[in-house]
């Protein structure tokens, strides 16, 4: 499996690095990898999880020296949202919050402390829905949401 030949290289990886920023973007890569080796998966959607850790895997290949880890694991999440509905914590309540400030100030009809506290339930609601469907990572990945 994919999953645990990219845990392995970047464990590997790990061990060689010294800017503390990049080690700690590894680290939290092979905390998402841990929480999708644990999940459960289709054969068609395990060979789609490959083949995308496989071009992350030659990615790093490619740019030996230059790996911009944190620019991978934040392309690998948006791939999981997209491909598998998979979200960081608080993913939807931050879109919540940023939708009902956008609301408020556009509309003017309430205001936005109103529409702040209308974003933030929402997105609550819908982190929680996600949650229940083991739809949501437990690693915290506020930097790479966006």
């Amino acid at each position: 499996m994919q999953i645990k030949k990219t845990i392995d290289f970047l464990n590997d990886y790990r061990t060689k690095l010294e800017n503390k920023k990049n080690w700690k973007h590894a680290e939290k890569f092979v905390h998402v990898l841990e929480e999708l080796r644990q999940m459960d998966f289709n054969a068609s959607q395990i060979e789609r999880l490959n083949s995308e850790l496989l071009v992350v895997l030659k990615t790093f290949e490619i740019q030996k020296d230059n790996i911009g880890i944190r620019y991978e694991l934040r392309s690998f999440l948006k791939f999981l949202r997209a491909e598998y509905s998979i979200i960081p914590p608080n993913y939807n309540l931050y879109i919540g919050l940023l939708v009902g400030v956008l609301v408020s100030a556009v509309f003017g009809i309430i205001s936005a402390s109103i529409g702040l506290v209308l974003g933030a339930a929402v997105g609550y609601l819908l982190d929680d829905k996600a949650a229940k469907e083991k739809r949501r990572l437990k690693t915290q990945l506020d930097r790479y949401l966006f």
